[in-house]
């Protein structure tokens, strides 16, 4: 890899000199200007890797240019090169950012190595904090933006190892937001009993204690007192001391579900008190429930007809009417209205049986259908029809790359292929009848017709290289291939010659070319510091960025007093290595950890050396790898962090960068799309070739800065079924403020569409039975004492909504006082046993009248078993 650098220095002649030392001995391409002022001119219109400037300058000096770079905000590397060798220079230049400070003298080919392994020692480690702040924003983007409440903790233990609390390290948006917590600042580095209150910290400190003696995760559904909310948590070790808490709400989902199981136990309560028949049927036509009244509409009782096809009780005329209607329910939704169908009583007398019926889903897609039906003998029979059409269109388009040309034997051409157009400017028709020599240049022609003049005798296949212009005498280099054509009698007529630019790959080659012979085995070897080892008398002399990273002063050193530095367990391993290397031949490529001799401190340590058998000296080159070693452990402790939270979210999340390329995924991802592998590194579009158009758009809009996002929204899969889904874009971002990619966060919510669509179906029953037996609805929250009635209930007990006081008290005051005693019993049997309620209470009306109402009733309870709400009907039976 070529680096792009800058040099700046007021002396001409060590420009140059440099110029040639760094672009010899290092993998750098070098700009060169004398004056500081042009310098930041091409800082800011240029990508600079790494800038080179000497102190002493006319109008601004080195430091000055230092100062306005950083005062810019621009983080690029700096090292400020000089003959002024005064220590206080030294110390202004580091304190206002510069990476290095190397001052000019002695050998240049070692002054130069050691300004080269500055040089990239300062793109490496600006490279690998760039890496690991894109690689925080990413985690803390994702952390953010998480729909789940996600804690990080630290706990703290006894002497015994027993966990007795712990603070919490971070939290993010959603935890806020779900437990009404303003700010962070609230929460973070105060105790975990804080939020979850002692009681409930209590229960879950042997959860806790348990992960952290395991080290396995654990996932529990609990009830939240802060907020009175319910959830699925899961708790996962991260590290030594810290674990990671990621709950979802499900209090939503719970609720639904036992709205639904109620509305479900009036439906029933409802059907069997109608005359009317209620039915419900698989998407086949099954019956799977049919209410007792089907004993006198029918003849057969709900037993003899669940599991039996509906088209067992009608008529033969009307099966090809109510195929069609059924059709038309299951396939496309389509309810059924009035539908007069003959129908078979068990006794062989027919009827006219009126059905209303209605499609039933399950999240997904029809599953079946749901209605009732009514003798209407009075009315006729029609008839209702279904078409369907499709229609399919291909295009195929297919493009010559290649120069295509037909040539008689003097060259004149004689068919020219449509691609001169698009490659060189040039129409076909401009170019037949024309010496195809006309458009190859003039240092090229003479050669080349000389070559195809000799094989119009010889014939046999010929490849050559030359260059030829375009309309607008640009030079391509072009690789043509030639076949001889001859005639029935063997003779050379012409040739076809196939041609194809290979002009990138020609200044490939000549670029390589030029660079050959600058690289030399200092290229290859040098980092930061140099050394050279005399096996003769045992003598090591080092470079001065070799004497920094040691912590020796001296130049020159003993092989003894090197090999102290390195710790001692790493003593067998360098040993061992340069022993190879001079008696094998073995590459010296090692990395070890040293004692600094000045300060003691510990150094990450890559050294590759090589040996030079005719002066007997090993040449080495040492890089102090600590900072890149300490970024690639924080980018590996961010990368495991997000994929933890990922994988334990309960969406399916992807993390694309702005080329929409994917860098994570979850493997919710993977198996809610159904992918047949991981797609990490993959573009988007390729994994979704036929993605609508508005999908596109929203990426678009992410990537601009904007978030959008869907509560509920169908997606039909290949097969045909259909899944419903939450689902939110938005952008995340850079360290300096620019997006990074966008972060895709979907959720199936087939469950909780089912929830609803049965709900849905189930009150529309209620509200068809009720309207037909007269019933009324009826409701005791029992932990609240509060008795809600229907409109037709305060018309059952003859009195209005303003003379009823809504408690238990109140309904039994108005029943006769001798009754009260049994309904009392009745009622406290139905909480304690979990019983149905089904008595007639007795009513004296405000005039005087009594009546009889048939109430029946079952009773809710919670997850303890505890009664919570008592749900019923009332019918007057006087």
């Amino acid at each position: 890899m070529t680096y792009r650098i800058l040099y700046v220095d007021d002396e001409e002649g060590l420009l140059d000199v440099g110029k040639a030392f760094l672009e010899q001995m290092g993998s750098f391409t070098v700009d060169t200007t004398t004056s500081a002022e042009e310098a930041l001119e091409g800082v800011r219109e240029n990508e600079y890797l790494a800038i080179v400037a000497d102190y002493q300058m006319p109008v601004m000096d080195g430091i000055e240019l230092l100062k306005r770079i950083r005062a810019s905000g621009n983080r690029i590397p700096f090292i400020l090169f000089t003959g002024r060798g005064r220590e206080e220079i030294a110390i202004e230049a580091l304190n206002n950012g510069a990476d290095f400070y190397l001052q000019k003298g002695g050998d240049p080919r070692a002054q130069f190595t050691e300004l080269s392994n500055q040089i990239q020692h300062a793109i490496d480690r600006n490279e690998a904090e760039k890496a690991v702040r894109e690689r925080e924003a990413k985690y803390r983007g994702l952390f953010d933006n998480m729909n789940e409440l996600a804690l990080i903790l630290e706990y703290f233990v006894d002497e015994h190892g027993t966990i007795i609390d712990g603070l919490v390290r971070d939290i993010n948006r959603s935890g806020l937001r779900r437990l009404g917590i303003r700010s962070s600042a609230d929460v973070v580095g105060k105790g975990v009993s804080n939020i979850m209150g002692s009681d409930m910290m209590s229960r879950f400190l042997p959860y806790i204690q348990k992960i952290r003696d395991d080290g396995q995760p654990f996932v529990k559904e609990h009830h939240f007192p802060l907020n009175g909310r319910d959830y699925i948590t899961a708790v996962n070790p991260l590290g030594k001391d810290h674990m990671i808490v990621i709950s979802t709400d499900i209090t939503d989902i719970r609720m639904a579900k036992m709205a639904a199981k109620e509305s479900e136990e009036r439906f029933k309560l409802i059907a069997e008190q109608l005359l009317d028949v209620v039915y419900t049927t698989d998407a086949e036509g099954t019956i799977t429930y049919i209410s007792p009244s089907s004993s006198s509409l029918f003849g057969r009782s709900p037993e003899e007809m669940i599991g039996r096809h509906f088209m067992e009780y009608l008529e033969e005329s009307s099966v090809p009417k109510a195929i069609r209607e059924f059709q038309a329910t299951v396939k496309v939704g389509k309810p059924v209205r009035n539908l007069e169908l003959l129908m078979k009583h068990a006794d062989g007398r027919t009827f006219i049986g009126e059905l209303t019926g209605s499609p039933t889903t399950n999240g997904s897609g029809v599953n079946g259908s749901t209605g009732s039906v009514r003798d209407v003998s009075e009315r006729k029979l029609s008839q209702l029809a279904l078409s369907e059409a499709e229609r399919n269109l291909r295009r195929i388009t297919e493009n010559m790359s290649d120069l295509v040309v037909e040539l008689d034997q003097h060259g004149i051409a004689l068919y020219a292929s449509p691609s001169h157009h698009r490659l060189i400017g040039i129409d076909p028709e401009e170019v037949v009848g024309r010496s195809i020599f006309d458009l190859i240049v003039p240092e090229d022609r003479r050669w080349v017709e000389d070559e195809y003049k000799q094989w119009m005798h010889r014939g046999e296949t010929k490849e050559i290289e030359y260059r030829i212009k375009d309309r607008n005498g640009t030079l391509h280099w072009v690789h043509s291939i030639g076949t001889a054509l001859t005639d029935e009698g063997g003779h050379i007529i012409g040739a076809i010659i196939n041609s194809r630019d290979v002009t990138e790959r020609r200044r490939a080659e000549d670029a390589l070319h030029q660079s050959e012979g600058r690289l030399q085995r200092a290229e290859e070897v040098a980092r930061i510091g140099h050394w050279t080892i005399d096996l003769d008398d045992l003598s090591m002399i080092g470079s001065r960025g070799a004497s920094k990273i040691y912590g020796i002063e001296q130049k020159k050193w003993s092989l003894k007093e090197v090999q102290a530095v390195p710790l001692a367990q790493y003593r067998p391993l360098l040993d061992s290595s340069l022993k190879k290397l001079i008696e094998e031949g073995a590459p010296y490529d090692v990395e070890f950890k040293i004692k600094r001799m000045d300060d003691g401190q510990i150094l990450d340590i890559h050294s590759s050396a090589e040996y030079d058998p005719e002066q007997r000296i090993v040449f080495g080159v040492i890089h102090d790898i600590t900072e890149t070693k300490r970024a690639q452990e924080a980018m590996a402790h961010s990368n495991d962090l997000m994929r933890y939270i990922i994988e334990h979210s309960r969406s399916a999340i992807a993390v694309l960068d702005r080329e929409m390329r994917y860098l994570f995924v979850s493997q919710h991802y993977i198996d809610d799309y159904e992918l047949k592998r991981n797609v990490e590194g993959m573009y988007h579009y390729d994994v979704f070739p036929d993605l609508p158009p508005q999908w596109k758009e929203v990426h678009r809009r992410a990537l601009a800065g904007e978030v959008i996002s869907a509560d509920e929204e169908s997606y039909i899969k290949e097969h045909g079924s259909v899944y419903w889904t939450r689902w939110e874009c938005r952008p995340w971002f850079l360290p300096d403020g620019s997006i990074g990619g966008i972060i895709l966060d979907t959720e199936v919510i087939n469950e909780h569409r089912q929830v609803k669509e049965e709900l849905k179906r189930i009150s529309g029953l209620l509200d068809l039975a009720t309207q037909a037996g007269r019933a009324g609805v009826w409701e005791w929250d029992v932990t609240k004492d509060r008795v809600t009635w229907s409109d037709l209930m305060f018309e059952h007990h003859g009195i209005r909504k303003d003379e009823f006081g809504g408690r238990l008290e109140d309904w039994l005051g108005l029943t006769l006082p001798e009754d009260r005693a049994k309904y009392e019993e009745e009622i406290r049997r139905a909480l304690k046993d979990g019983s149905r309620l089904d008595t007639v209470l007795r009513l004296r009306w405000p005039d005087g009248s009594v009546h009889n109402i048939r109430v029946l009733a079952f009773v809710q309870r919670n997850a303890e078993g505890e009664p919570l709400i008592m749900s019923g009907i009332g019918m007057e039976t006087t």
